[in-house]
């Protein structure tokens, strides 16, 4: 069992049977065994396992068909030979057939093989073509035969091309006879080696031309040239050109520039060259020079490349033109020297004021000149900037650019610096560019800017049922900022006020709070609250803020009557002196009843004469007694509290 280059699988049996036979994935031949079955038409599978580490993840089968036949035996194979003409002996393949340009390119291929047998011709070139069989096709005298029962041999006459496949090396082509033998077709193969001398060919050639032709054409007018060529075999020619450098493409018609072909005779051609420099019509501000090839080539028989080439180099010569000037009222910071026609002004800001240029442009040629302003990557109107041009006249104009770099109105938005080019142009006859800049860099350098502060004590510690009072007071070293203070946190419980206030360098408002009992926790034990203050000045274009956070700690009054000594007399004559007694709202504080103690506050006070008899009883702190026309003498009071009480005596005089 064995298959062949064809793919057919083929049985030669030395005995009539059935044959079982393995099959390994890397053999093409197999190892029957026979059962003992008669030849007929078989048929087997073929199956692919796939494994991956180790385990199997897939199968394939293939069923075929195997027909076993009995008494074909394998034939003898063709033998394909080569003779030159004029040579006894058939070719070697290690010989060389050569042939001169008038020789025929012909030679003989014999092919022998057994009486019946079909034979089939085919050619295959080696070095070239890329084995592709059709460019060969037409090399034989005819490509399929019989061997007939009057020869074994079939002769076939070759004659290959007058044009050599390959240039200027030996080529090689493999002749290759097949024929229909059963069980399997056989083939022969012959290589042969052919160098060919092609056909005479002279080289064409331009007319009167200079490898490289420098031409010079003035603004403002045209120059025209015919451009011929010539092929002493008298073969047709192509003429083309082509622009130097290839990239960036360029269309010679927007400069132009035209070539016009026209054809002659046989073994000529020819074309003209055009140049047309009206600069009013064509732009030469980017390129005024232009390198132009042109080629000429023959269509010989065999195409063999024998090119002509030679350049045309174009220049349009501008009319002079001196280039306008600009110049400026400010000093020029810095000029560049790698870049001509190019200043720089740099001026520094701390985004307060205004700002103003003004620029000058002249020209010598008295043109009509231009002044434009742009910002690099910005408009001009996004930074407030304004230009504007004057006193236009031929060779000169004026313009000034104004900037409001108060802060207040300038978008400041962290830029650092801004660059404005400032471009003069003349309007010249041919739109040359000859440009004069003057680049103005606004630097924004913005001043340090004081962080306000709040000056407050960090606690405060407070009785409940007194009145307490104390400034809020922030300053900010920068003293030209404005500064707002503010409460940012919710208000104290109870009686409490503050107000936010704005000041120039320093601000105080009165933060007052009267906090009773019910500010202190339940069980009447100390409270700490806390108020948050911020302070924010106007500084632009960066503000500064600050924060303080203040705490109050809220306590229980003591009812200390150690401390507590009130006036021991009064007059109630009426003359406004004296006139009641109280204990409440005197000057001296300790002539004061001491303040209610949440769980030990003030209940009444009594007022007996020497007898015990009582004249006065009030349940008022605030009270005010006016002797009730009483008689002078010492009376006796007691004062009772929830938790504690003082007894003490009162004179009246008149």
């Amino acid at each position: 069992l064995s298959i062949s280059n064809e793919g057919f699988i083929t049985v030669t049996p030395t005995e009539v049977g059935l044959y079982v036979f393995s099959v390994k994935a890397d053999e093409k031949t197999y190892n029957p065994t026979s059962v003992g079955v008669t030849v007929g038409l078989y048929v087997f599978s073929v199956k692919a396992d796939e494994y991956r580490d180790g385990v199997k993840i897939g199968e394939a089968r293939r069923d075929f068909q195997m027909l076993v036949v009995d008494g074909c035996s394998p034939p003898d194979p063709p033998e394909a030979l080569v003779k030159v003409p004029g040579q006894d002996e058939y070719y070697k393949e290690d010989d060389t057939i050569i042939y001169v340009a008038s020789q025929p390119k012909c030679f003989d291929l014999f092919v022998t093989d057994d009486v019946g047998t079909n034979v089939t011709l085919n050619a295959i070139g080696v070095n070239f073509g890329n084995g592709e069989k059709s460019d060969l096709n037409d090399i034989f005298s005819f490509s399929e035969g019989s061997i007939n029962d009057s020869g074994d041999t079939l002769k076939v006459q070759v004659c290959v091309s007058d044009c050599p496949y390959v240039q200027n090396e030996p080529y090689l082509i493999d002749l290759i006879a097949a024929d229909d033998a059963c069980p399997l077709p056989q083939r022969d193969t012959v290589r042969v080696t052919l160098i060919v001398e092609p056909p005479t060919n002279q080289d064409p050639f331009f007319i009167n031309q200079k490898d490289t032709n420098y031409v010079t054409v003035p603004w403002n007018s045209s120059y025209s040239k015919v451009i011929s060529g010539l092929d002493p075999d008298l073969d047709s020619l192509s003429l083309n050109y082509f622009v130097i450098p290839a990239e960036p493409k360029i269309k010679l018609a927007d400069y132009g520039i035209s070539f016009t072909k026209t054809e002659g005779n046989q073994g000529d051609i020819s074309g003209t060259l055009e140049f047309n420099t009206d600069c009013r019509n064509f732009d030469y501000s980017d390129r005024s020079e232009f390198m132009i090839g042109f080629v000429l080539d023959d269509l010989d028989t065999c195409d063999l490349l024998n090119t002509d080439t030679i350049f045309y180099n174009l220049n349009v010569e501008l009319p002079i033109n001196t280039g306008p000037k600009l110049s400026t009222d400010e000093e020029i910071t810095d000029s560049v020297s790698t870049r001509p026609n190019f200043s720089v002004i740099e001026i520094e800001t701390n985004l307060s004021g205004n700002y103003s240029l003004n620029l000058f442009s002249n020209d010598e040629d008295n043109d009509t000149v231009i002044i434009s302003a742009s910002g690099v990557g910005f408009e001009l109107n996004e930074i407030n900037g304004v230009f504007s041009t004057f006193n236009s006249k031929p060779g000169s104009v004026d313009g000034r650019f104004d900037i409001n770099l108060e802060c207040v109105e300038f978008p400041y938005d962290d830029t650092e610096e801004y660059k404005i080019n400032f471009i003069t142009e003349d309007i010249d006859y041919c739109q040359e560019i000859n440009a004069d800049t003057i680049q103005l860099v606004i630097k924004i350098i913005l001043d340090e800017n004081a962080i306000p502060t709040i000056n407050n004590e960090d606690e405060y510690v407070l009785d409940v049922n007194n009145s307490f009072e104390v400034d809020i007071n922030a300053s900010d070293s920068d003293v030209g900022d404005l500064i707002l203070l503010s409460l940012v946190s919710d208000a104290l419980p109870g009686n409490f006020s503050f107000s936010d206030a704005y000041g120039t360098g320093e601000v105080t408002s009165k933060l007052k709070w009267n906090p009773s009992c019910n500010e202190l926790n339940d069980d009447f034990s100390d409270k700490l609250y806390e108020l948050t203050f911020d302070v924010v000045d106007n500084n632009c274009p960066n503000t500064a803020k600050s924060s303080k956070k203040i705490r109050f700690l809220l306590k229980k009054p003591l009812v200390n009557w150690d401390d507590f000594r009130p006036p021991n007399a009064f007059s109630p004559d009426g003359d406004g002196i004296n006139d009641v007694f109280k204990l409440t709202d005197l000057t001296d504080p300790f002539q004061n009843l001491p303040l209610d103690g949440c769980d030990d506050n003030f209940e009444s006070i009594v007022f007996v004469d020497r007898t015990g008899v009582e004249v006065y009883k009030s349940y008022d702190k605030e009270f005010q007694w006016d002797g009730g026309g009483f008689s002078s003498g010492v009376y006796f009071y007691y004062i009772k509290y929830t938790k504690s009480d003082y007894r003490g005596t009162v004179t009246i005089i008149y």
